[in-house]
């Protein structure tokens, strides 16, 4: 471009008046659009190392693991550990056995059905209800046992403070104020729970199966179906046998929101992503076979889907985080987070702070908050 000062302006107006003496029609103007702004990268901030995250409460500032205490192999007993987000400050708990965490109805839980020690599916199943703050357990439910053993345990805030666990051929309803049976549910035989979800009105339970093809005692999983049930009277409503979902390996990760629920399942080294409506569990969003590997519903290796606020993301091994309109399937937004070749790009959501519209998540670093844009939410 010319130089802005005074001679410029001076050869141009000199120009004009020369041109209205001749009466020479002027030449339309013309303007070369300018480059569109790339956005900016979503900014991601590293909180405090956390091995072994789980679990993150973000109103308190603080996050939660269940670390080994043996290094090759990892395996049981597990020490309970909650790191403050401000100050990084450490206060260790009992050890579990158990080595799945939640948080769920304002406490957390410990569960699972594994041998400590060997690291095998165990006809063991445990929750065990612990003081956020204290880490001090309040009470161990006293579970019927996993028949098949495969491992595999899901727990779900359900309605009026209560919890629904799944596990093998069990589905309860528990009181968590009291650990009282409420309801159960009968599994359809030669089905294994693989996953449970309750929407945030807590009105519908949506449990993922699949077919056991092991022995009655050792249960091994292929392929995944989909229930909706009432989400407290448990009353079945809907199922699928047809479907992306039927392509799964071996179960699918469920993720309840308003109007459906989202669906997770591996297809071999791919994954799918995919909305099955409330009430049909018709598929009306997502992802299909057809779509190109890498795009946002169809991912290699792994994904992880959390919900919050109006909206739903989507995190990839690869790095790819994604917005979505968590009703249609729309994609809002969508980033591949930096990293570089020393680093592992792998991160996973596991909350959503919506007042203070950040994603937390886990990578190697530890505890990690994304701030998405606000065109991410509803």
């Amino acid at each position: 471009m010319p130089n802005a000062g005074p001679t410029s302006r001076k050869a141009t107006l000199t120009e004009d008046c020369m041109a209205s003496r001749r009466k020479v029609p002027q030449p339309p103007v013309t303007t070369t659009p300018r480059t569109p702004i790339a956005p900016a990268p979503w900014p991601e901030h590293t909180l405090a190392p956390v091995p072994g995250l789980l679990a993150i409460n973000p109103g308190g500032d603080d996050a939660y693991a269940l670390v080994s205490e043996t290094a090759a192999p990892e395996q049981g007993p597990y020490r309970l550990r909650r790191t403050d987000l401000v100050d990084h400050s450490v206060r260790n708990g009992p050890f579990f056995s158990e080595a799945s965490l939640a948080f769920l109805v304002g406490d957390l839980w410990v569960f699972g059905a594994f041998d400590a020690s060997s690291g095998q599916p165990s006809a063991r199943a445990e929750a065990c209800e612990v003081d956020p703050g204290t880490l001090s357990v309040i009470r161990t439910l006293d579970l019927p046992p996993a028949r098949p053993a495969d491992g595999i345990m899901a727990l779900a805030a359900g309605p009026a403070g209560s919890i629904w666990i799944g596990y093998s051929q069990t589905l309860l309803r528990v009181d968590a104020a009291t650990g009282t049976v409420l309801d159960e549910i009968t599994v359809p035989s030669g089905l294994v729970v693989t996953d449970a979800a309750v929407d945030p009105a807590g009105q519908f339970l949506y449990v993922s199966y699949a077919h056991n093809v092991g022995s009655p005692s050792v249960g091994a999983e292929e392929g995944a179906v989909v229930y909706e049930y009432d989400a407290t009277s448990g009353q079945l409503l809907a199922s699928t046998m047809t479907g992306p979902v039927t392509d799964s390996v071996a179960g699918a990760s469920l993720v309840a929101v308003p109007g459906g629920v989202w669906a997770s399942f591996r297809t071999g080294m791919a994954g799918l992503t995919v909305l099955l409506r409330q009430g049909n569990l018709a598929p009306i969003g997502g992802g299909t076979g057809d779509a190109p590997i890498g795009s946002v519903f169809h991912w290699m290796m792994g994904a992880s889907v959390v919900y919050g606020d109006g909206a739903l993301f989507l995190a990839q091994e690869g790095g790819l985080v994604a917005c979505i309109d968590p009703r249609t399937g729309q994609v809002r937004g969508s980033e591949t987070l930096p990293n570089t070749p020393e680093q592992d790009d792998a991160i996973s959501v596991i909350t959503v702070d919506g007042s203070a519209r950040l994603v937390y998540g886990g990578d190697q670093d530890g505890v990690i908050t994304v701030t998405p844009p606000a065109s991410c939410w509803s």
